[in-house]
C-alpha cells in the first residue's frame, strides 16, 4: 500500500471533471439528459522513459435509452434503440521509450490522421461516432516505432493486433 502511495504522489496525478446537462422535448415530453465524466491522467518522464495513463469513468443521468427514429423523418422505420452506457475505461496507457534515432511506443495510444471534426476518412484506427463526435477519442492497443531519419523526415511503423480496432 505504502508503494502505490509512493507512486501516485511521485507521478503527480492530474485531471479533470466535466459535467453536461439539458432538458429537451421530445414528443411533447420534456426529459432530462446528462452525463459526468471524471478523467484522471497519470504520465511521467524519467531520462529517456515516458508514461502515461488516462482513466476515465462517465455516467450517464436522466434519459439513456432513445429511439433513433425519434429524430427522423417518418418513413415507416421499424424502432432503432440506442442506450448510452456508463463506463470505466483506459483512454491511454501507453510506454514510450527513446533510444536514438528510435522511439517504441507500446500499449493503447492515440494513433490518427487528419482533423475532420465529425468524419474523418484518412483516420482508419479510431472512428468517430455521429452520435457523440466528442473532441476526445479512444486509444488503440498497439505496437509504434518512429525512426528519425533527417531533420523533419522520419518513418511510422505500427503492429497493432488483430480485432483491436472497432
Amino acid at each position: 500500500m505504502n508503494i502505490l502511495l509512493f507512486l501516485l504522489l511521485a507521478i503527480k496525478p492530474e485531471g479533470f471533471f466535466e459535467y453536461q446537462g439539458e432538458i429537451f422535448d421530445l414528443k411533447t415530453k420534456s426529459q432530462y439528459v446528462g452525463y459526468g465524466k471524471l478523467n484522471l491522467t497519470l504520465r511521467e518522464r524519467i531520462s529517456s522513459t515516458y508514461f502515461r495513463t488516462d482513466l476515465v469513468y462517465t455516467s450517464y443521468h436522466g434519459k439513456t435509452q432513445y429511439d433513433l427514429t425519434d429524430f427522423m423523418p417518418e418513413y415507416g422505420l421499424p424502432p432503432i434503440p440506442f442506450t448510452y452506457n456508463s463506463r470505466l475505461y483506459f483512454r491511454n496507457a501507453f510506454l514510450r521509450i527513446r533510444i536514438s534515432p528510435l522511439t517504441f511506443q507500446l500499449g493503447r495510444q492515440q494513433i490518427g490522421w487528419g482533423t475532420g471534426y465529425a468524419f474523418n476518412p484518412t483516420n482508419v484506427f479510431q472512428k468517430k461516432s455521429i452520435l457523440d463526435p466528442s473532441y476526445e477519442l479512444d486509444g488503440v492497443d498497439a505496437l509504434r516505432m518512429f525512426l528519425d531519419i533527417a531533420g523533419s523526415f522520419d518513418v511510422d511503423l505500427l503492429y497493432i493486433p488483430e480485432n483491436s480496432i472497432d
